[in-house]
């Protein structure tokens, strides 16, 4: 009885681990990286914030999307975002977020679904 109840046991427990060795995981999908210049920068114009993006190198053609945030003590909303769809050509692009008001703000631009920098601007 003991004897049946192990080769059970063991024929479970082998069941729980890989079939085949060694294990190869699958490879990773790594999106093709966009470049932004280092002297991109979140400013003010007028009564407006914009955000200056200078590209250096595009992949592919797709939206680089900017968010703009508000920071208050402690949290942060979003007060506006802008999308604008890019070419391998593209270089300077202009975001504009109207209705500039007092305070600190945080922008963040997105490639392909992931965050690629971060701006601050405090506007006082």
């Amino acid at each position: 009885m003991r004897g049946f109840l192990l080769a059970i046991s063991l024929g479970l427990l082998s069941s729980c681990s890989f079939t085949f060795l060694p294990f190869t995981p699958r490879p990773l999908d790594i999106p093709p990286a966009i470049i932004i210049a280092n002297d991109s920068v979140l400013t003010r114009s007028q009564n407006s914030i914009v955000l200056r993006v200078n590209l250096i190198k595009v992949p592919n053609e797709g939206y680089l999307s900017a968010s703009l945030y508000l920071k208050t003590d402690r949290t942060e909303r979003r007060i506006a975002e802008d999308s604008k769809l890019i070419s391998t050509d593209s270089r300077n692009l202009e975001f504009s977020f109207p209705d500039a008001k007092l305070g600190s703000y945080r922008a963040y631009l997105f490639w392909q679904g992931s965050i690629v920098r971060q701006f601050e601007f405090t506007l006082e």
